[in-house]
C-alpha cells in the first residue's frame, strides 16, 4: 500500500467513525473502479449544515497534487449538477458510483443513482433535439459528399457522432453519454442492447467514419438509428423532416 492508499484508508476511517459525516463517496476513474497508476483521489464528503464551512476548511488543508476533496452539505449535494445548470456536463462523473459510506438509509445513493443519468421528464425534450442535429449533420456531410467537399464531409460527420452517441445512450434508460475515456468499458459492460450491432461492432465502424466519413457506414448506421428512433416513440421528430431527406441520406452514392 503506497502512501496515497494510506491517506485515503485514514481519510475514509476518520468518515465512518465521525458524526457529523453522512456520507463519503469517490468520483472520477476511481469511483467507477476503473483507476489507472495516473489517477488521483476524486473524493466527496457530504456532512451535516453546522460543519459545513469548518470542514471545508478542514479538508481543504488536506488536499494535495494526488487528492481533490470536496466538502457538500446535503442540499448542496441536490443542486449540484442540476439538469440545465452550468453543472450539467458533470453528471456522468456520478454515473456508476456506489456510496461508500452512507449514513442516511440510502438517501444519498438514490441522489447519487439520480445525478448519473437523464432526468425521466427530460429525456423526450433531449432525445428529440439530438435527433434533429444527428439528422442534419449527416445531411450535410452526405451533401458534401455529393458536391465533391470530402474534408467538409468527413468534418459534417465528425460533429454527428456526439449526437448520434447522446441519442444511443439516452434510449437506454435515459443513460448520459460518457466521457469517451469510458466509451468502450461502457460498451462492454454496460452494452447498448436496443440496437442491432454488438459493442465491437459498433466501435469499428464509429472508427470508419471518424477515418474518412465513410458514406456505406454513415449509412448503415442512419438505418439503425432510423429504426430505434421509430420503436422507442419518436416518429414525430422524423416527421418534422421532408422525407427526400431520408432518402436522400440512405440511396446516394459517390460511384
Amino acid at each position: 500500500m503506497d502512501s496515497s492508499e494510506r491517506k485515503f484508508e485514514r481519510l475514509l476511517a476518520e468518515a465512518k467513525d465521525d458524526a457529523n459525516i453522512l456520507a463519503f463517496f469517490l468520483t472520477g476513474s476511481r469511483g467507477k473502479e476503473r483507476s489507472t497508476p495516473h489517477s488521483d483521489w476524486d473524493i466527496r464528503i457530504i456532512v451535516k449544515n453546522k460543519v459545513l464551512v469548518s470542514y471545508q476548511r478542514k479538508y481543504d488543508d488536506l488536499e494535495d497534487k494526488y487528492f481533490d476533496i470536496g466538502v457538500f452539505s446535503l442540499g448542496q449535494l441536490k443542486a449540484y449538477a442540476e439538469w440545465g445548470s452550468g453543472e450539467e456536463w458533470d453528471r456522468y462523473d456520478f454515473t456508476h458510483v456506489k456510496v461508500i459510506i452512507d449514513k442516511t438509509n440510502g438517501e444519498i445513493q438514490a441522489i447519487v443513482d439520480e445525478k448519473g443519468k437523464i432526468p425521466s421528464p427530460q429525456i423526450k425534450e433531449f432525445v428529440s433535439r439530438e435527433i434533429s442535429a444527428y439528422i442534419n449533420a449527416v445531411f450535410r456531410s452526405v451533401k458534401c459528399f455529393r458536391d465533391g467537399e470530402d474534408m467538409g464531409a468527413h468534418l459534417e460527420v465528425a460533429l454527428s457522432i456526439q449526437h448520434l452517441m447522446n441519442i444511443l445512450f439516452a434510449l437506454h434508460e435515459g443513460r448520459i453519454r460518457p466521457y469517451y475515456k469510458y466509451w468502450e468499458w461502457e460498451l462492454k459492460h454496460h452494452p447498448l442492447d436496443k440496437i442491432p450491432l454488438s459493442g465491437r461492432e459498433l466501435k469499428n465502424d464509429v472508427k470508419r467514419i471518424l477515418r474518412n466519413g465513410d458514406l456505406q457506414t454513415q449509412q448503415k448506421i442512419f438505418f439503425v438509428i432510423e429504426a430505434l428512433i421509430k420503436k422507442e416513440g419518436y416518429q414525430h421528430t422524423l416527421d418534422e423532416w421532408d422525407k427526400k431527406v431520408f432518402v436522400f441520406i440512405k440511396t446516394f452514392s459517390k460511384h
